[in-house]
């Protein structure tokens, strides 16, 4: 895998929100044409107004009133689309992770089961599968990757940008606080509509080392 940087954490209601309030469900530079919305294609102007939060404006579909609920800043985002990761990515500049560099970044040179090693016997002290929701980015330490990143394991899957060319859907990796602890592992990752968007999955961002670094 070329060398690549990767954000230690998954990306932030707080962080989501600079985005939802410069605008970005308006631009329509960080959306494609043509999206697909339950299986049909659809021009980016009606498209996008599907994209909206529970009290009708844009944003994440647990949202309300266009922003996060008070006091969840720092839990990741979530209820969003492929679409709307991959625009927000576009507009810092960045872009979601393929499956290679994600599990190399979750796992590094290591023979390890889960980012922390070989043991699953303590997975409820380094990662979040409690199925009680989400918890604030960073809250398992004990869990952190071989290269410092940290809920890899649990908390929410993540989109990636590997693309299941048969169906058009995109990747998920990590499992949730949803899901049994094995959900991690590569040979669960799974593929959704890029439309689809639910309280259990987010994403990280990563973007390439300058040349001469």
């Amino acid at each position: 895998v070329p060398a690549f940087l990767i954000d230690r954490t998954e990306v932030r209601n707080a962080d989501f929100a600079r985005f939802v309030n410069a605008g970005g469900y308006g631009e329509s530079r960080y959306w494609p044409d043509t999206l697909i919305i339950d299986g049909h294609r659809t021009p980016w102007a009606s498209a996008v107004r599907t994209f909206v939060d529970r009290s009708g404006l844009p944003g994440p579909r647990d949202w309300t009133s266009g922003t996060y609920q008070s006091g969840r800043g720092e839990y990741p985002v979530t209820g969003v689309s492929w679409y709307e990761a991959a625009a927000f990515a576009r507009w810092v500049g960045k872009e979601l992770p393929s499956r290679a560099q994600w599990y190399r970044a979750a796992l590094g040179d290591t023979a390890h089961v889960y980012p922390w090693g070989r043991d699953g016997r303590t997975v409820s002290r380094r990662a979040n599968f409690g199925l009680e929701g989400a918890t604030p980015v960073g809250s398992f330490p004990l869990g952190v990757s071989p290269f410092g990143c940290f809920d890899m394991a649990g908390n929410v899957r993540e989109w990636l940008r590997d693309e299941d060319t048969q169906t058009g859907e995109f990747e998920v990796a990590g499992g949730s606080w949803q899901d049994p602890a094995y959900m991690f592992f590569e040979d669960h990752v799974e593929s959704f509509d890029p439309g689809f968007a639910g309280p259990g999955l987010g994403f990280r961002l990563v973007t390439g080392v300058p040349s001469g670094r």
